[in-house]
């Protein structure tokens, strides 16, 4: 996988546009948001750097009054993996190699958050965003935000 490749933890940002949900979605009270990702990686002279567009839907847990709301959710989406590799002796693949490889993917993203107070959240995701070149770069990530 990427940690492989890299290293074990990377960078993650994001920004979402978060639209009215029809009437089947607004039932479950649920919201839903046009999110672009940004996934990167990198170490032993190797990158990986991922960009994704996709769908998703979060539905409250409970209907608690106190501050923090959970949350947990789903997505679709469509996500560009970029591998750079640094030559000879760096470990992307086993064998000889051009420097770039790119490659796009159908995914998805699983998560689970919270929103904190009036727009703070905190947020942990899996993103499933297939392989470029026999790597896998699906991440697990903590995201800490504002909604505004």
């Amino acid at each position: 996988d990427v940690r492989n490749a890299t290293q074990d933890t990377g960078i993650a940002a994001g920004i979402g546009y978060l639209f009215q949900a029809p009437n089947l979605i607004k039932n479950l009270n649920a919201t839903e948001s046009v999110d672009l990702d940004f996934l990167r990686s990198s170490g032993s002279g190797n990158s990986l750097q991922t960009i994704g567009i996709g769908y998703t839907v979060r539905i409250p847990i409970g209907e608690g009054q106190s501050s923090t709301k959970p949350y947990y959710g789903i997505g679709l989406g469509i996500y560009r993996s970029e591998a750079k590799d640094g030559g000879e002796g760096s470990n992307v693949r086993s064998v000889e190699f051009s420097e770039k490889f790119t490659k796009t993917n159908f995914g998805g993203k699983l998560l689970v958050g919270a929103n904190v107070g009036g727009s703070a959240f905190v947020e942990a995701s899996y993103i499933l965003s297939g392989k470029v070149e026999g790597i896998k770069t699906d991440t697990i990530n903590l995201t800490v935000g504002m909604r505004f």
